[in-house]
């Protein structure tokens, strides 16, 4: 016997499939993840990994409670003292790219103090002083900063403008051996770059003058003038409070952070079509009352970030439109019991890394994603 539905049962049929398929799509897709412990340099207790590259290889820092930091390379499993790699003293590695290229921090003239380190380009065989815009130093600080580095050996970071130990930081794109001051916004008087990707398109935040406190900016490239983020809602008649943009993927679409209620929330900012901004949430009943501190984001538009609060911290995962606290992700087949609590880096086979709490102490993770899909799971049905 055939069985003819009429118009209205047909459309709740729909309905019906297309919440079950989207409950199946959202089950399908919610990734799993192995945690590996990154552990520590020898003799130190504590340790995160800052940056990965797409074939998982990491950089960050190790330390004893109480002391000062050392960079550390992570190849695979077990940490090494980027300072006997490269021969000579680093405290920061906060960029590495798929060649294994990185930008790190030396220069030391005290192994306890940073004034006058400057950030360095190593491409695997020589060091490269990265150097600053101006000629003077300031006092307690490094001359200039790296903070990331794309497949093309651009780093981008803050170097010291002034000629003496007072005065102003600037945001610098560096690649091939030329520095670049990038311009700030008008009226404000120090910048910083944040994210690179491989188009050259530059983020990061102008502050001082008229920027205080702060505004998250774009860089269409080194030479262009930047823009600000802020300006460009406004002119889609979008209000909004973006006070720094962190990181960019190579389709252009900016991961940042804006201000709400007093607290930082993590965006996803993009242009095109035309200009949206996405805010990824939070997680738990008092999330409106914490901080979200962005990290990064990859070619499919997932981002990791840290929700900060009482009693710790959580590590964040936004993959398809959906918030994870990442420790809700972990496999059961995942060695120890971890409390994550900040998520730094994501590449683009969604393995991420940052720092977790095991057996008492603060460690690097890696976690290796084992089950789940990016993007849309396509699901036939017929009647």
């Amino acid at each position: 016997m055939r069985t003819t539905f009429g118009e209205s049962a047909v459309r709740a049929l729909t309905a019906l499939l297309a919440a079950a398929c989207a409950a199946a799509a959202q089950a399908q897709t919610a990734p799993s993840y192995v945690i590996e412990d990154l552990g520590v340099l020898s003799g130190d207790n504590e340790s995160l990994a800052v940056a990965l590259n797409s074939s998982g290889k990491a950089v960050g820092r190790s330390k004893v409670t109480g002391g000062f930091f050392k960079a550390v390379y992570w190849s695979g499993a077990a940490p090494a003292d980027l300072a006997a790699i490269i021969g000579e003293q680093t405290s920061l590695a906060s960029g590495i790219n798929d060649a294994g290229h990185l930008t790190t921090l030396a220069g030391f003239t005290s192994p306890t103090s940073t004034t006058g380190t400057t950030a360095h380009f190593w491409n695997g065989t020589s060091l490269t002083d990265i150097g600053a815009v101006g000629a003077g130093t300031p006092t307690g600080f490094p001359r200039s900063i790296g903070n990331d580095i794309n497949n093309l050996d651009q780093v981008v970071g803050r170097a010291w403008t002034a000629s003496g130990s007072t005065g102003e930081y600037c945001a610098f794109s560096w690649q091939g051996g030329v520095l670049t001051d990038l311009d700030t916004l008008p009226g404000c008087t120090e910048s910083e770059a944040l994210g690179v990707n491989d188009n050259g398109q530059i983020v990061g935040v102008a502050t001082g003058g008229i920027c205080l406190p702060t505004q998250g900016i774009v860089w269409p490239s080194k030479d262009a003038a930047p823009v600000s983020i802020n300006a460009t809602l406004a002119l889609a008649s979008i209000s909004d409070n973006i006070v720094r943009a962190v990181d960019v993927n190579d389709s252009g679409t900016v991961l940042a952070q804006r201000v709400a209620g007093g607290k930082g929330r993590c965006v996803i900012f993009s242009q095109s079509p035309s200009p949206t901004v996405t805010d990824i949430g939070f997680i738990g009943a008092n999330g409106l009352l914490e901080t979200c501190a962005p990290g990064r984001i990859n070619s499919f538009g997932e981002v990791v970030a840290t929700q900060t609060g009482t009693p710790d911290s959580s590590a964040l995962l936004y993959s398809d439109g959906v918030l994870h606290d990442l420790n809700s992700l972990v496999d059961p087949s995942s060695p120890g019991t971890w409390n994550l609590t900040a998520a730094y880096d994501i590449n683009d086979a969604g393995t991420i890394v940052g720092q977790g709490r095991i057996n008492g102490q603060l460690h690097a993770f890696r976690a290796t994603r084992v089950s789940g899909t990016n993007g849309v799971v396509a699901i036939e049905d017929s009647i």
